[in-house]
């Protein structure tokens, strides 16, 4: 091997590790501030996130919402498919959790104040 062969070999394998080394941080993508509630499309609660709290949910079915350690997740649901208990907890901006059957949705914003193709 030729010294331009181990130069090719390295710009290779910065190129391939360029998305780790570029890759923003924890404390760059920020942390979320708030959940924003709905139910049945219209905003119930706005919950901040560094604050405990639980959300009982009652219409159309139950559901109980509990945030705490900075995140939000669902404790409780009577729908019959419990996707929403399976998701877990949610703590980053954008994440969200969704209830079809008792159409509820949880959607975590952060405090950034930008606009993006999410939220308008």
């Amino acid at each position: 091997m030729k010294k331009g062969d181990f130069l090719l070999i390295a710009l290779a394998l910065l190129l391939a590790l360029s998305p780790l080394l570029l890759r923003p941080g924890r404390e760059a993508e920020g942390a979320a501030a708030r959940a924003v509630v709905r139910k049945d499309g219209a905003v119930v609660a706005v919950l901040p996130l560094n604050e405990e709290a639980e959300l009982p949910l009652n219409e159309n079915g139950y559901n109980l919402l509990r945030v705490s350690g900075g995140a939000v997740c669902m404790a409780e649901a009577d729908c019959p498919d419990g996707t929403c208990l399976r998701r877990g907890a949610v703590r980053r901006p954008g994440e969200s959790i969704v209830c079809l059957p008792n159409r509820v949705t949880v959607v975590l914003e952060g405090s950034g104040g930008g606009v993006d193709a999410v939220t308008q």
